[in-house]
């Protein structure tokens, strides 16, 4: 039976099989052939710092394959430079009250955590700043079904190829 001979329920049918098959192929998750690209992309990322590829089918471009990466960032890191003017503080009324409100099993969070509500550094306790480069989040796929038609001419059969032209 020709596509386009096809009632609404039977090519919506044939399409959603099509779909779910090629979903199996572009989907991100777990080892597909997307995910073994996108692999290959950021590796490519990694080695040259380029983030955008010209996708081409026979010499003819039909997209871009592009790697996305987050901005560069900074925080506040607390390193304890001097134990013994810390346990003169955590000795003071005020660092023995903050102290029995956490565990001290967790003396680095307990810091961060006093510093970020009051604003006070505890004696022997600096601050300085971590700044986290950009790294890969992922890749973008964008691709002209039109242009993925005209370039393989007479490989795809006849209803796919009037999908990606525009046709249902």
């Amino acid at each position: 039976m020709k596509f386009e001979d096809m009632t609404e329920m039977q090519r919506v049918a044939a399409m959603q099989a099509v779909y779910n098959e090629l979903g199996k192929l572009v989907s991100k998750k777990g080892d597909t052939l997307r995910s073994q690209v996108d692999e290959q992309v950021m590796g490519f990322y990694e080695a040259t710092g380029a983030k955008s590829y010209d996708v081409n089918i026979d010499g003819q471009k039909v997209g871009t394959y592009s790697v996305t990466v987050s901005k560069a960032s900074e925080r506040t890191v607390l390193d304890l430079e001097d134990s013994d003017a810390l346990d003169a503080w955590l000795a003071t009324d005020a660092g023995l009250d903050a102290a029995n409100d956490w565990l001290m099993g967790h003396i680095e969070q307990f810091v961060s955590d006093h510093f970020k509500s009051t604003g006070e550094l505890p004696d022997g306790v600096v601050a300085r700043t971590v700044t986290e480069p950009e790294r890969v989040k992922g890749t973008v796929l964008r691709v002209d079904a039109r242009k993925v038609a005209r370039a393989m001419r007479g490989e795809l059969p006849t209803a796919v190829a009037g999908l990606l032209e525009g046709g249902a």
